[in-house]
């Protein structure tokens, strides 16, 4: 909790608070890369056992994985303690994505939308260094404002901002393909709320990291 160093009562700071909410901190998204560096990356595009078997946990001990929800799509717990969401658009497979959001910051005031994006931002930037040292400088790097975003190599993988307000915000990309190996594209992304460029109301900004499949897939 961050709150503003002028309130005078318990009641005031809490009004003037902006809540950050971190879900993975930089040195520990950097001990679950390397453990993500070393998956079987064909494996899990292919998908796990069909829900509702003692096989989908069995498949999920390989990579020290516990199977939580399996509706919709399968969400997993690291052996870090960290969650991991296997997206496969709610048919199970093929996974297109693994995902895991990192940080997120909110505030209900409109004094408060500077600060939020600078936390964002600086966030952003401490993953950004913890994902160098395991992959390597990132294939590119690119901001709201840029104009020059690489065509993505197929539909959906990102999109171009149309403004220096839009989304995402910051993105990182380490394109690590493999005809060997399957290995993923990786996005790293801060996102801007778009209450946050408004006058009213307050502001909120988060950070995620997504392993994505190397090419499109489709159901089989």
């Amino acid at each position: 909790m961050i709150m503003d160093a002028s309130c005078d009562t318990e009641e005031e700071c809490e009004y003037f608070m902006i809540e950050e909410i971190v879900h993975i901190t930089p040195e520990l998204l950097r001990t679950e890369l390397e453990d993500l560096r070393n998956v079987d990356w064909t494996s899990i595009w292919s998908g796990p056992p069909h829900p509702g078997t003692p096989d989908v946990q069995r498949w999920c001990d390989r990579y020290g994985w516990k199977a939580l929800t399996t509706e919709f799509d399968l969400d997993v717990q690291t052996r870090h303690g960290n969650k991991l969401d296997l997206q496969s658009n709610g048919f199970w497979h093929p996974v297109v994505s693994v995902v895991a959001d990192l940080w997120r910051a909110i505030s209900a005031l409109p004094e408060t939308k500077e600060e939020v994006v600078s936390l964002g931002v600086a966030s952003w930037e401490n993953y950004l260094a913890q994902g160098t040292g395991v992959f390597g400088e990132p294939s590119w790097l690119r901001h709201s404002g840029s104009k020059d975003y690489p065509r993505a190599p197929y539909d959906g993988l990102w999109s171009r901002p149309r403004s220096s307000q839009d989304n995402p915000y910051r993105l990182a990309c380490w394109d690590l393909r493999n005809p060997y190996d399957d290995s993923p594209i990786i996005l790293l992304e801060q996102s801007v709320s778009l209450r946050t460029w408004q006058a009213a109301g307050g502001a909120g900004s988060s950070a995620r990291i997504s392993f994505n499949a190397p090419r499109k897939l489709t159901r089989g």
